[in-house]
């Protein structure tokens, strides 16, 4: 009976988007993720949080386009292409400019191990993919951090 829940949870994986920012190696769950695309162009807002890049137009519809790597404190990289992930969250998409998409990794559950404090709050466990530890970012409490610290810089 006790290998019962052993067995269930080795048999269950979760699909990341793998992506890089800086020297970091983060994911979100593939299920939050809406697309990737080129860095589109994106216009400031006026008293918005720094964390926020601005707007841009994707698909045909207004997106918030968040400086990830001013979000989690991290130095950014000289990227050739950045992209931005567009991510699903309960405020709507966002998109998370980042400077390289690595793919998609499937991990079972026993290979995401929980996080310790990351000074931020914005990991959500981890886990090891070829050389690279990866961070699983809760995107949730990432937009409601930038959220609540409103129009405060």
């Amino acid at each position: 009976m006790d290998e019962e829940p052993i067995s269930q949870t080795e048999d269950t994986a979760t699909a990341f988007a793998v992506f890089v920012v800086g020297s970091a190696w983060l994911a979100v769950p593939a299920e939050r993720t809406v697309r990737i695309l080129a860095l589109p162009a994106v216009t400031g807002v006026p008293l918005a949080p720094p964390s926020v890049l601005g707007v841009a137009i994707a698909g045909g519809r207004p997106l918030a386009v968040l400086d990830l790597a001013l979000v989690l404190g991290l130095q950014r990289g000289e990227a050739a292409a950045p992209r931005c992930l567009v991510v699903d969250t309960r405020a709507g998409a966002v998109g998370l400019a980042v400077e390289a998409v690595a793919g998609l990794e499937l991990v079972a559950a026993a290979g995401v191990r929980a996080s310790g404090e990351d000074g931020r709050g914005f990991a959500a466990g981890t886990f090891t993919s070829g050389d690279h530890h990866v961070t699983v970012l809760d995107v949730e409490r990432l937009v409601e951090s930038i959220e609540a610290s409103g129009s405060g810089h």
